[in-house]
């Protein structure tokens, strides 16, 4: 099972920046998982939420930002102060060859695909240790036709206790589908035997999301998952470790 950083390790650093990607391979992550948008003058950036505020002393939203608005925000925290939010090209001229990648694609703009697309070309010979994800089978089905040959991962939302297991699956199932996806990032929460069963009888790939417990690691090792996302590469890598009988 490999071990992504979700957003990078961010004890140090802000989340989704160079430092932080730096601290994950630091630790010992196999992967990353950061998240990409577009500026108003259509630049892929790496930051996840849709405005500025919640990181950064700037305000408003990513896609009414100039790339240079969007250089110029400053992180909040303090470990921030040497940190700034990458473009997408510089995140790849970092990362690319050196540790493997989910890049997600948000938001639903399909321009975000092409533009994606566009500086991921550049970068084809690390292609084999890239994932493109999104919660989007619009996002996705859009970086099929701009960028053929790049492996995709369809990402489910948790879903309310009251909708039945099964109907979560069969729909991500036939969204998956709808998106040519190869595989399906399960958030923790619906990982099961019987689900990643009936997953892997499609020939699709199984991940699993926001796992961030030893509950949660423990489930996603018992359902054959191939990769987890987490918060906490430090404590899910050791659960990983003594699960293998090494740690």
């Amino acid at each position: 099972m490999k071990l992504f950083a979700h957003r990078g390790v961010y004890d140090l650093a802000p989340e989704n920046t160079i430092p932080a990607f730096e601290r994950a391979i630091a630790l010992g992550a196999d992967g990353i998982e950061f998240d990409v948008r577009l500026t108003a003058d259509r630049v892929p950036v790496v930051i996840h939420d849709s405005s500025l505020g919640r990181t950064t002393s700037a305000f408003g939203a990513v896609g009414r930002s100039t790339l240079a608005q969007v250089k110029a925000a400053r992180f909040r925290a303090v470990r921030g102060a040497d940190a700034y939010i990458p473009t997408l090209r510089e995140a790849l001229e970092a990362l690319a060859g050196r540790i493997e990648l989910q890049i997600e694609l948000k938001g639903n703009d399909p321009e975000t695909a092409a533009r994606a697309g566009e500086i991921l070309q550049a970068f084809r010979p690390d292609w084999e240790g890239m994932e493109i994800i999104s919660f989007e089978p619009e996002l996705l089905q859009a970086f099929h036709d701009a960028v053929p040959g790049l492996q995709t991962g369809l990402l489910t939302a948790p879903h309310g206790f009251w909708i039945r297991p099964e109907r979560v699956i069969a729909r991500a199932l036939e969204r998956a589908s709808e998106a040519r996806a190869g595989a399906l990032h399960l958030n923790a929460s619906q990982l099961s035997e019987r689900t990643a069963g009936e997953i892997r009888m499609r020939g699709i790939a199984l991940h699993a999301w926001g796992v961030n417990s030893e509950r949660r690691c423990r489930a996603a090792l018992g359902s054959g998952a191939v990769s987890i996302c987490t918060d906490d590469v430090p404590r899910m890598a050791r659960c990983v470790r003594e699960a293998a009988g090494t740690g």
